[in-house]
């Protein structure tokens, strides 16, 4: 397995130790049936940057879905999501908790919450938001 597949299902396993019934994805599932939901990526990286001496910096893009049932159960899971003082519903207090993702970074720390709202998926309308989790990582 590659690092940036350590560090991707690192953060799934984060994820899913400390928000409860998170299901966390290392890929795009074409459905999603379990909410909340994360499914983690990596943004786009500048290979002579990312990858230059003994270091691996990027950034993951942690993409959250909240029920496509009930909008208005939806937006309170998201809200709770996004507030750092929700014991086992945050996914910023889940990654503050552990910023080495599973022992597969040096450190990591989310910095900023995008898109935040409605979100239209493959196969349904949820809530939902994107964080930004900056990262570095040693290599040998």
């Amino acid at each position: 397995m590659s690092d940036l597949s350590d560090i991707i299902d690192g953060a799934v396993t984060t994820l899913e130790n400390n928000v409860d019934g998170l299901k966390g994805y290392n890929y795009l599932p074409n459905q999603i049936h379990q909410f909340p939901a994360a499914v983690i990526q990596i943004e786009p990286i500048d290979l002579e940057i990312a990858f230059s001496g003994n270091t691996i910096e990027g950034v993951l893009r942690v993409t959250v879905f909240f029920g496509s049932g009930d909008m208005s159960e939806a937006f309170i899971a998201m809200y709770d999501g996004l507030d750092p003082t929700e014991t086992n519903k945050s996914i910023v207090a889940a990654l503050r908790a552990d910023p080495t993702l599973n022992s597969s970074v040096d450190s990591s720390d989310p910095q900023a919450a995008e898109n935040i709202g409605r979100r239209e998926g493959i196969d349904a309308i949820y809530a939902g938001f994107d964080i930004l989790v900056p990262f570095i990582k040693t290599i040998a």
